[in-house]
């Protein structure tokens, strides 16, 4: 079986994750509505670079980190957690999926929701060290494109720490 690259957008209930896959996805956009007993709301896309080169997108909410990290495990290269000015208010979820993400050993990239966010202010609030903080807006497919390149950077830079 083709182990097919990953890269998971977690982002607050009710927050812009699906955004960040439709603007980004080459295929229809697939969502699972999360009702019922362990259904997880998920957003699911694809990029295709070439033929036999794809990359899944998958959005989802942060309170079930464990279980969507569990369910993508194997190919899944990096992961995007978006916050926003209520997470510095109350950081506890938003911790407690960063301390999730590294305990599994994905490298993060973290992004503003909104361009209004001290990123200093941030990184201290939500114990961002030594991740990469962006400001994103999930309808600007400029903006998409470069998060998921960031993205992609830090999963090819942690491949390269591990292969070194």
């Amino acid at each position: 079986m083709k182990k097919v690259p990953k890269v998971l957008v977690l982002g607050p209930a009710e927050g812009p994750q699906g955004e960040f896959v439709k603007v980004v996805s080459q295929v229809k956009v697939r969502s699972s509505a999360g009702t019922g007993e362990g259904v997880v709301p998920m957003h699911f896309g694809r990029i295709r670079f070439s033929e036999g080169l794809d990359l899944q997108v998958y959005g989802a909410d942060r309170e079930r980190v464990e279980v969507v990290v569990e369910a993508l495990r194997v190919g899944l290269i990096g992961g995007l957690v978006l916050f926003s000015a209520q997470d510095l208010e109350s950081p506890e979820e938003f911790r407690s999926a960063v301390a999730h993400l590294r305990k599994s050993g994905i490298p993060l990239t973290a992004a503003a929701i909104g361009n209004s966010i001290d990123k200093q202010a941030a990184t201290e609030s939500l114990g961002l060290h030594g991740l990469r903080v962006l400001n994103l807006n999930s309808l600007d497919k400029e903006t998409v494109k470069a998060a998921l390149l960031t993205v992609l950077e830090g999963a090819l830079a942690s491949t390269a720490q591990t292969s070194a």
